[in-house]
């Protein structure tokens, strides 16, 4: 898989927010050197008025989503992070296929005996 894209959304503390005073863009230096260490891409932060959430999106390894998040949250200047991985049309496919072949040993906890039969043919 190629590198994915991933969408981090916080609502910053309130701490956070009068530490920032009117420049949110303040924090971009502190996101560029947790990517550096991380080796991904910093694309680009900015905030969504409509949820009122700060959005940092990084591409790099889908992976390390998880240990951005908790970076994020453990250093205590957010309510709350929320991620997202959003991975390219041709990763997709691939994915689908993987899928595919995964269902085949997965039994589902609504499905019974017939139904997995049926499945199989």
């Amino acid at each position: 898989m190629d590198d994915a894209i991933i969408v981090l959304r916080g609502r910053p503390t309130e701490a956070s927010r009068r530490a920032q005073g009117n420049a949110p863009s303040l924090r971009k230096q502190a996101h560029l050197e947790l990517c550096a260490h991380l080796g991904v891409e910093l694309v680009e932060q900015g905030y969504s008025f409509s949820a009122d959430e700060g959005v940092i999106i990084i591409r790099g390894r889908a992976e390390l989503a998880p240990l951005i998040q908790a970076t994020l949250a453990g250093s205590g200047s957010f309510d709350y992070i929320k991620t997202e991985i959003v991975i390219t049309s041709e990763d997709v496919l691939k994915t689908r296929e993987q899928a595919s072949v995964a269902l085949r040993h997965y039994k589902a906890a609504d499905q019974d005996e017939i139904d997995r039969m049926l499945f199989d043919e």
